[in-house]
């Protein structure tokens, strides 16, 4: 019997920069960015934090595909009211799971996510709007 040594795994080779670079986004958007200074209910800043990927990341991308999923699911619904709320709830859930780290002193659980962007609007639309700013995560070139 010829039995061969398992091959070694392969060094990773230094990547050359490519042409498309500048048009890469998915690293940048998965390794998120900090909102600081997250507003208390009156709107004045905290010291409070978090840190969201982007809408090209893979959790975001992950999380909107289930969502249209369900939503064509549910586009025959009869209760309109209900199936509108559960969108709503679903829409927070797939922000909530974008927020990847934050400054709280509680555990950051999916529970605590959702239950703070559900119940701070204010801090809910920060999430939102980094999130979708796409500029936010590219590092913008000086020169053409």
């Amino acid at each position: 019997m010829n039995v061969q040594a398992p091959e070694k795994p392969k060094t990773k080779k230094e990547v050359k920069p490519k042409s498309y670079a500048a048009f890469l986004t998915r690293q940048p958007h998965n390794e998120g960015v900090v909102i600081n200074n997250l507003p208390l209910a009156d709107g004045t800043s905290s010291d409070k934090w978090m840190r969201v990927v982007g809408e090209d990341s893979d959790i975001f991308r992950e999380g909107h595909a289930r969502l249209l999923r369900l939503a064509i699911k549910e586009a025959d619904s009869k209760d309109e009211k209900a199936s509108d709320e559960a969108h709503k709830d679903r829409v927070t859930q797939l922000l909530a799971d974008c927020v990847i780290d934050w400054n709280f002193e509680e555990e950051l659980t999916r529970e605590e996510r959702f239950y703070i962007l559900k119940n701070a609007p204010k801090i809910y639309d920060k999430v939102n709007e980094a999130i979708t700013s796409k500029s936010l995560f590219v590092k913008k070139k000086l020169t053409p």
